[in-house]
């Protein structure tokens, strides 16, 4: 069960008890257990458990029979053939999901998602689109749910050469997603850029498997070549390479019901917290300040 703000307060003087701290001196006993509430919020899981129950069952009025699923495979373009392993990739589907009962409850379904070569590009369209209906006199009117996500890559237009691994170039990701449910007013949209970096890079060149593989490109057999050598070790450094590891997210909404600013708010304070850690602070440069 979740603790009590009295134990969340125990908990708290706890951290502070000079008979577990040595020496048993003022400083010490603050700095100690600073460092131990810190360990506990960020490093350590709570105490507290939490879970969620879902129950589903059929309406005691005009409840549904049976649930049918139409769909028809639009478009597929995967490989041409073995020797254009990257090309372009797509598929799109349509199909309905019809509630069948006293009432026929019918939702328009389209899914479409392509991506470019080399996957630079990547581009996914979800919409499902209840029909309007009439339920014991009242009219329900049409109600869409659109989902859209972009993502497009900047430095993966080409194969990696070896050189790649030894510079310090960034690879960067932007990627936007809409959500839109109801009204194409009501939406909320998401935008995030996102980027290696030279940090990461630097950390890289430690590894052992980096320096195998300056070892294993020094061979007679990869010497003369520009592309990375597919060795264990290329292999192991090429991921770390590419990940990413500096993050930006822009979050903007429209026209939200009072209920979901509220989850918004505390959501936003909760990741804020949890992630305290890594946040990035900018100093100020402006006209006022003192050198």
């Amino acid at each position: 069960e979740t603790s009590s703000p009295g134990q969340r307060l125990f908990s708290f003087l706890k951290s502070f008890n000079p008979l577990s701290k040595e020496p048993k001196s003022l400083l010490n006993i603050l700095f100690s257990g600073t460092r131990q509430i810190h360990a506990f919020l960020f490093y350590f899981p709570h105490i507290e458990s939490c879970g969620a129950h879902f129950m589903v069952s059929r309406s005691q009025v005009d409840p549904i029979e049976e649930v049918i699923f139409e769909f028809d495979l639009r478009k597929f373009q995967y490989m041409e053939n073995p020797q254009k392993i990257m090309g372009e990739k797509s598929i799109a589907v349509v199909g309905n999901i019809v509630f069948s009962g006293l009432i026929n409850r019918t939702h328009h379904v389209e899914m479409d998602f392509a991506g470019a070569p080399m996957w630079t590009k990547s581009n996914f369209d979800l919409e499902i689109r209840r029909m309007p209906f009439m339920l014991q006199s009242k009219n329900y009117p049409e109600f869409p749910i659109v989902f859209h996500m972009n993502n497009q890559y900047f430095g993966f237009d080409r194969p990696i050469l070896f050189k790649d691994l030894t510079s310090v170039e960034k690879y960067t990701v932007h990627s936007t997603m809409e959500f839109i449910w109801g009204h194409l007013d009501q939406k909320i949209k998401i935008e995030g850029n996102h980027k290696t970096t030279a940090e990461a890079i630097s950390h890289l060149h430690s590894k052992w498997y980096y320096n195998t593989c300056m070892r294993d490109h020094s061979l007679p057999e990869w010497r003369q070549s520009e592309y990375l050598p597919t060795t264990d070790a290329c292999l192991y450094a090429l991921p770390c390479m590419i990940t990413l590891h500096h993050f930006t997210w822009d979050i903007t909404a429209t026209n939200l019901e009072p209920w979901m600013v509220t989850a918004y708010k505390k959501m936003e304070t909760l990741l804020k917290t949890a992630l305290f850690p890594f946040w990035k602070f900018t100093p100020e440069y402006s006209t006022h300040e003192i050198a």
